[in-house]
């Protein structure tokens, strides 16, 4: 948490060593110019150890309220901070021209806000704060669209979140061992039939029966094209054959 808090520039490595060759510039008589540029690494560094934060934060009051769900316990939470430190990391990025972590930014606002959200009725559709959610990630879409180079890969986590707002829902982070429960429960449906595959994107989907595409549909996650027709896949999507010879190796 210490290295997300702002330090003065000049104390920070790069203010240090500027000092230190106009030191030696006065000393020796040395002509010639430095640039100071004082957001060259710190704030970049900063910013990310901010969204480090916030990302560990999530998976730990995501799976904290996940545990008060199986047991029935009443709480409340404010989320009011979590959001202003979002807003906070927001408008740095910006000011210091760090599309990626601004992105960011939007995407953990909406996301605590997807938390809240299943926690209790208290924000209906509608409401000032969900719309405020969908307006963060509208935002995150048209950074995304400009800066498609520091912002890879983001876009699709805009689409879970935008998801999870709508569905009330929030995702916590599986185990392996919860994993392989997943799977040897849908083994035990598939009784040996069927086949995994990846859509365009690298979700994972199955194709019971035969195990050949037979028909189109859109993937839950992104709404990439998947399935097919007449045992043909559409464009993008391959065979998972690591889920298949996981489901092999399964004994239910």
């Amino acid at each position: 948490m210490t290295s997300a808090i702002k330090v003065n520039e000049k104390e920070q490595p790069f203010g240090r060593i500027y000092d230190l060759v106009q030191d030696a510039k006065r000393h020796k008589g040395v002509e010639g110019s430095m640039k100071w540029t004082p957001d060259v690494l710190q704030p970049r560094n900063r910013l990310l150890a901010t969204v480090l934060l916030l990302r560990c934060e999530y998976a730990i009051m995501a799976n904290f309220l996940s545990a008060c769900r199986e047991s029935a316990a009443v709480i409340t939470i404010d989320f009011q901070d979590f959001q202003q430190r979002c807003e906070r990391l927001i408008e740095e990025s910006r000011t210091r021209s760090q599309p990626g972590n601004e992105v960011e930014g939007h995407i953990f606002w909406a996301r605590f806000m997807a938390l809240q959200r299943s926690m209790s009725d208290s924000v209906p559709d509608g409401s000032r704060p969900l719309l405020k959610a969908r307006e963060h990630l509208q935002v995150a879409k048209e950074i995304c669209i400009r800066n498609p180079g520091s912002t890879a890969g983001m876009h699709s986590e805009v689409e879970d979140v935008e998801k999870a707002l709508r569905d009330s829902t929030f995702y916590t982070f599986v185990t392996n061992e919860e994993k392989a429960a997943v799977y040897a429960a849908m083994a035990l449906d598939f009784r040996g039939t069927g086949h995994w595959y990846y859509c365009e994107n690298g979700h994972p989907f199955t194709i019971g029966e035969c195990g050949m595409p037979m028909q189109t549909s859109r993937c839950p996650q992104c709404g990439a094209a998947v399935g097919g027709e007449h045992h043909e896949a559409v464009e993008g999507v391959r065979r998972a054959a690591d889920l298949d010879e996981q489901f092999g190796r399964l004994h239910v």
